[in-house]
């Protein structure tokens, strides 16, 4: 039975061919001991049910430049994963991928995200903050949190995504003379953060 912090290789070698390693298959950690696992950048896809119960994960790090693209539905449910960063390449999140993570606070989740299957958080009680950039095209059905939709408004949860708009817009004083100042006051569609003069409004 496998235990401990494990490392994927990117490559395998049989007799005298050496393979990549691009899927981690259905079911591979199933309800195993490991405490922490490292995926190599030249894996695609993570199978259904890959590190299902395996009750004892804390941490899942993705290497740099990362390919994955996929992620199996279960493949992550009941783990002890705390925080996660998704990579960028990711396009597909099954549903019910974190589902009953109860240590799971906080979710990245990368810029090429697409679709998120419904559930895919579903009774992660204690995730407080899920990131996404930019905002996914597909992902209605989606929960977290206790039983929460992934784009409501559940008032102990902090949603930050690529794109808020501007609700308001004032300026305290609209007829500045050369070397007048002005307080402009914003108001955005959901919290931002690293918003700065610099930036576009």
């Amino acid at each position: 039975r496998r235990s401990g912090s494990i490392v994927i290789p990117d490559t395998i070698a049989i007799s005298s061919n050496t393979y990549t390693v691009k899927q981690i298959g259905t079911n591979s950690f199933q309800s195993s001991a490991i405490t922490a696992v490292t995926i190599p950048a030249s894996v695609t896809s993570i199978g259904a049910n890959a590190f299902y119960q395996a009750t004892g994960i804390t941490t899942v790090i993705f290497a740099a430049d990362s390919l994955l693209a996929w992620i199996g539905g279960y493949a992550f449910q009941e783990t002890a994963i705390t925080s996660i960063e998704i990579p960028a390449s990711v396009t597909d999140i099954d549903g019910y991928a974190f589902y009953l993570d109860a240590s799971l606070t906080t979710v990245t989740i990368g810029a090429s995200a697409t679709r998120i299957g419904v559930d895919a958080f579903l009774d992660c009680d204690v995730l407080t903050t899920v990131s996404l950039w930019p905002s996914t095209a597909d992902a209605t059905g989606v929960t977290f949190g206790p039983n929460q939709s992934l784009f409501g408004s559940p008032a102990t949860t902090d949603w930050v995504s690529s794109a808020p708009t501007v609700v308001s817009f004032t300026i305290s004083d609209t007829a500045l003379t050369v070397g007048e100042t002005a307080t402009v006051t914003l108001i955005f569609s959901e919290k931002v953060i690293g918003f700065s003069s610099a930036d576009d409004i």
